[in-house]
This record gives C-alpha cells, sequence and structure tokens, in this order.
C-alpha cells in the first residue's frame, strides 16, 4: 500500500517538528552559563576517574536524597 503525498507531508512535518524541538532544548543547555560549567566539571571528574558507581537505582536515590 502506497503512502499518499499528505500522508508523507504529514510524517515529514512531524519529524521536523520533533528535530526542532530537540534543537530548542539543546540551544537552551547550551546558553545556559551555569549549566555549561557543571557539564565542563563533570567530564572533568570522569576524566580523572572521579567516578562513583552505583548497585543499584536505589543506592542512587539514597545518595541523592531521594
Amino acid at each position: 500500500m502506497a503512502i499518499s503525498d499528505k500522508e508523507l507531508l504529514v510524517m515529514f512535518a512531524r519529524e521536523l517538528r520533533e528535530i526542532v524541538e530537540s534543537f530548542e532544548e539543546e540551544a537552551e543547555i547550551l546558553a545556559d552559563d551555569e549549566t555549561m560549567k557543571e557539564i565542563e566539571e563533570s567530564e572533568e571528574a570522569y576524566r580523572k576517574g572521579e567516578v562513583k558507581r552505583f548497585k543499584s537505582i536505589d543506592d542512587l536515590r539514597r545518595e541523592i536524597g531521594l
């Protein structure tokens, strides 16, 4: 069964909207200096091996107080 031009256009529009929304989210992150600083600090800690591993999601929740 062939897809009509209308259906194809609707599918394209939906995919394009998802791409634009994703881009907007990324742009917001990149524009936030505090968030970018935290990401940079996290990457540096990771490179230094300062990584804490958790055996379960419950361990993580306890660690962050949830």
